[in-house]
């Protein structure tokens, strides 16, 4: 087993049979993150010490027996240990951890994107899906906003100076203006 693979607890692969033979799918709709280190069990129904949990915000099915999770982590700081994938009903469907190896780190000061692969082939297909609260990219759009201003600013004051430089060139006869 990787030391990066998620596994299906107990609880989620008895909810994932049972929504199959019901013919509907579970909604992973959370990921939660944890400080403390060890070997997963099957048997667990929480992480250990979480700290910070967060809805899905973005993902795809990748294919019936993976999907595709996204999620930002933009408060506390904390070294990742344990990660949680939660259905909507707030079931602990995967679980993963490592004795020693941190996942990542989040400092007060920054954001953390973290995306993540989940492996369905413990359950039937199809029936367990990411169920997302937007487009990720909407989280930076302030941040895009200010980007192109910044750009749009600089580019109007380098016309200004082309301009400026181009009227001195002109009342000094030179006979080569700048090219904008």
């Amino acid at each position: 087993m990787s030391d990066y693979q998620a596994v299906i607890t107990q609880a989620g692969l008895n909810k994932a049979v049972d929504a199959s033979q019901k013919g509907i799918a579970l909604k992973v709709t959370h990921i939660a993150a944890g400080t403390s280190g060890y070997t997963p069990t099957v048997s667990r129904t929480a992480l250990v010490h979480e700290v910070a949990r967060i809805p899905v915000s973005g993902g795809k099915n990748a294919s019936p027996t993976q999907i595709h999770l996204t999620g930002l982590f933009d408060t506390g700081e904390f070294a990742c240990r344990e990660l949680g994938f939660f259905l909507e009903d707030g079931t602990l469907f995967a679980l993963w951890s490592h004795p020693t190896n941190v996942l990542f780190y989040k400092t007060a000061l920054n954001q953390v994107v973290q995306s993540f692969d989940l492996t369905l082939s413990a359950v039937p297909p199809g029936s367990v899906v990411v169920d997302t609260t937007g487009d990720l990219n909407l989280f930076y759009a302030e941040e895009f906003v200010q980007f192109a201003t910044a750009i749009m600013d600089t580019m109007m004051r380098q016309n200004e100076q082309r301009d400026a430089i181009n009227n001195m060139a002109t009342q000094l006869n030179l006979s080569k203006p700048l090219k904008g």
